[in-house]
């Protein structure tokens, strides 16, 4: 999409949509803040894993066009916006998060992203509007449950195992979503899971296979790394 001036507009008039509907979609909202990603190429998590998004293209020069627009827009209707060098905007979505919480017990926070790194959130005074098409949908504890066979704070556990091709983490090798699923259900968090296979308890469980243990023993700092 383009405006009169021939000028890339569509991501910007998503984005403007979108943060319009706020006051009908999450009403009673008391506080906005947007955060964005500062510098894909400062990134700390590459620190710990150098290939981290390495796949990713550089932003093009329409895109970066119109996220400029989306700053000036945000500052025009006064939101603010929120970016640090070095950390992405999920990073910063989880600090927010917990600072709401932790100011008063009477916070709620909703977090409008498709990310489904950000359904680690999810809690009893959390949701996560990961929706575009039907934003006033959000996702509790159950639905996100519900979604990804695993409960909301063991997300995080069974991206490290299964991996995320989106972000070029290529998780555990031979630890596919199912056998995930199996681990985390029995052995509850990834710590769980990798000294399971240590002391041998995880080789009696049915659905494994002595393979999938010993790329467990194998993998466990890449695993600590996801």
């Amino acid at each position: 999409m383009r405006n009169s001036r021939g000028e890339p507009v569509g991501a910007l008039s998503t984005f403007l949509k979108t943060l319009l509907r706020l006051d009908t979609d999450i009403p009673g909202a008391t506080h906005i803040i947007i955060a964005m990603d500062a510098s894909r190429s400062d990134l700390l998590r590459r620190e710990l894993f150098p290939e981290y998004k390495a796949q990713r293209l550089e932003t093009g020069e329409d895109l970066r066009m119109q996220l400029s627009k989306a700053q000036e827009a945000c500052q025009a209707f006064g939101w603010e916006t929120r970016a640090k060098i070095g950390y992405e905007a999920d990073d910063l979505i989880h600090t927010y998060t917990q600072a709401a919480l932790n100011a008063s017990p009477d916070a709620f926070v909703h977090i409008v992203s498709s990310d489904k790194d950000l359904m680690q959130l999810v809690g009893p005074r959390v949701w996560v509007h990961d929706d575009p098409k039907k934003p006033s949908l959000a996702m509790d504890e159950a639905s996100a449950e519900e979604k990804f066979q695993v409960k909301p704070c063991q997300i995080a556990d069974f991206l490290a195992l299964v991996g995320d091709a989106s972000d070029n983490l290529p998780g555990v090798p031979s630890i596919g979503s199912k056998r995930a699923i199996i681990l985390l259900q029995k052995f509850k968090t990834l710590q769980g899971v990798l000294e399971a296979a240590k002391d041998g308890s995880l080789a009696e469980e049915k659905g494994v296979g002595k393979a999938a243990v010993q790329k467990l023993v194998d993998n466990e700092e890449l695993a600590h790394k996801m």
